[in-house]
């Protein structure tokens, strides 16, 4: 169900005309996006169930942050992403694009700054320092 919800976010994409931002723009804008995890800190890490987010990328995130040759060329993506749940309840993750030409990747990374976690899940166990996997879609009007 957060999969879907994440999709219908990308999907608003189709309503929008604005290109995306330069990455000098987006760094401004986003942030600094947390070090990516690695392999053995993500495979240390137990998978959280039953969480729920407290804040998600809304649209004009997705738009911001879409490569601007994919744009152009008018380019889909999926990225996957697997995180670690930080103490502020940020993610910090890495990534994996099935278009890596146009680097998705580090869009779908800046865009992570965006979601932020409940502390507790639905059993009232803290998230915190918990893997979680995100499936992120680019998507343009077609």
């Amino acid at each position: 169900m957060r999969w879907a919800f994440l999709a219908i976010l990308a999907t608003a994409l189709a309503s929008c005309v604005t290109p995306p931002a330069s990455p000098e723009q987006q760094a401004a804008y986003f942030g600094a996006v947390p070090d990516a995890p690695s392999a053995e800190q993500l495979a240390q890490a137990e998978l959280v169930t039953g969480y729920a987010w407290a804040s998600l990328p809304d649209p004009n995130d997705y738009v911001m942050v879409y490569p601007r040759d994919a744009w152009n060329a008018e380019v889909q993506s999926h990225v996957t992403m697997e995180c670690i749940v930080l103490a502020d309840l940020h993610v910090a993750c890495t990534a994996t694009d099935d278009q890596p030409q146009y680097n998705f990747e580090q869009a779908a990374r800046n865009l992570s700054t965006r979601f932020v976690m409940r502390p507790l899940n639905n059993e009232g166990v803290s998230v915190v320092g918990r893997r979680v996997k995100l499936n992120v879609w680019f998507r343009l009007a077609g």
